[in-house]
C-alpha cells in the first residue's frame, strides 16, 4: 500500500486527470453549441457526404476567400454546379468581359428607391431576386424595378432556409405565390430562382429542374449581409478583387446596406474602366453560356 506521499502523489494525478477530461468536456460542448448555433442561421449549409474534401483551387464556385464556418456551403455549392450544370449556375463561362450585379431580399423601402436612382443614372441594368412579402408590402417599388429595365428572379415568399421544406412547399409555398404577385404586377413570369442563403438539396434541385426553374447563385459574394465587413470600402474591395468574365456578384437590398449604395460607384466606374459590361443574369448565360466556370 503506497505511503502518505504516495497516497498525495496519486490524489494529485486522479485530479489533473479529471481536470483534462473535464476540459475536453467543455471544448466539445462549445464545438457543439457553435455548430447549432451556425445551423440554425442557415448561413453554414451542410455539405452532403459525398462533397469533396479536397476541392482544387480552380474549381467552379464563389470565388472568395471564405471564412472557416462557410467552408462547407463553398463546398457543396462548388459540387453542386458540377453535378448540375444544365439548371444551376454559379456564373456563366467563356472570356467576354461581362458580369451580373444581382440583389437580394428586396424590393425594401427607400433604399431600394436609392439603388434604382443610382443604377438608372450609371445606365446599369441588374437582377433583382425578390421576396413575396416584400412584394406585398412595396408593389410600386416591384413595378418601378421592372419598368426600368431590370430582371426579376423568384427569392421565395417569406425568406425561409429552403433545406428544411419539403420539395412540394418549396414550390407551393414560397416560388408560385411570389411568380403570381410578380406576374400579376409587371405582367413578367421569372424561371430563375435563388434559394434564400444559396441553400438548396440535391432532390430539390432535380426537383425544380423537372418543374422548370433554373438555380441562381453566384461566384463573388460581397459580403454586404455581414456586418463585421460591409463597410462601402471592404464591399469594392471584394468585389473587384474577385471579378471576372462571367461573373454573378452577391449583393442585397433594403435597409441597412448603405455600404451597398456607397461602394456602387466606384465599383461601376472601376469595372467598366477594365472593360466590363454590366448585363442581366439571363443576359450572361445566354450570351456567355451557362455552366460551371473559371478563368
Amino acid at each position: 500500500m503506497p505511503g502518505k506521499e504516495g497516497e498525495e502523489d496519486l490524489s494529485k494525478k486522479i485530479a489533473v486527470k479529471t481536470l483534462e477530461r473535464g476540459s475536453v468536456v467543455v471544448r466539445t460542448i462549445t464545438i457543439l453549441l457553435l455548430v447549432a448555433f451556425l445551423s440554425s442561421t442557415g448561413l453554414a449549409a451542410d455539405a452532403p457526404t459525398d462533397a469533396p474534401t479536397d476541392a482544387p483551387t480552380d474549381a467552379p464556385t464563389l470565388r472568395n476567400e471564405m471564412p472557416s464556418y462557410l467552408k462547407s456551403f463553398q463546398m457543396t455549392v462548388n459540387r453542386q454546379v458540377r453535378a448540375y450544370p444544365e439548371s444551376y449556375f454559379l456564373s456563366g463561362q467563356g472570356d467576354e468581359r461581362m458580369i451580373a450585379l444581382t440583389f437580394d431580399d428586396g424590393p425594401d423601402g427607400e433604399n431600394t428607391a436609392l439603388l434604382l436612382n443610382l443604377l438608372a443614372e450609371a445606365e446599369v441594368k441588374a437582377t433583382f431576386f425578390v421576396v413575396g412579402e416584400k412584394i406585398q408590402e412595396y408593389p410600386e417599388l416591384l413595378k418601378r424595378i421592372a419598368s426600368e429595365g431590370h430582371e426579376l428572379g423568384n427569392h421565395s415568399f417569406s425568406h425561409p432556409d429552403m433545406r428544411k421544406l419539403t420539395n412540394d412547399a418549396i414550390l407551393e409555398r414560397e416560388l408560385l405565390p411570389t411568380a403570381e404577385l410578380i406576374t400579376d404586377l409587371t405582367g413578367l413570369a421569372p424561371m430563375i430562382m435563388r434559394p434564400p442563403y444559396g441553400a438548396l438539396r440535391d432532390e430539390s434541385i432535380e426537383y425544380l429542374t423537372e418543374a422548370g426553374w433554373s438555380i441562381i447563385n453566384w461566384s463573388i459574394d460581397s459580403f454586404d449581409w455581414d456586418t463585421t465587413q460591409n463597410s462601402a470600402s471592404e464591399i469594392t474591395e471584394k468585389v473587384l478583387q474577385y471579378s471576372h468574365p462571367g461573373a454573378i456578384v452577391l449583393m442585397h437590398t433594403g435597409e441597412g446596406r448603405e455600404g451597398t449604395l456607397e461602394a456602387l460607384p466606384e465599383i461601376i466606374a472601376s469595372l467598366r474602366e477594365d472593360g466590363y459590361q454590366f448585363v442581366t443574369v439571363s443576359e450572361i448565360l445566354e450570351i456567355l453560356g451557362p455552366g460551371p466556370h473559371t478563368i
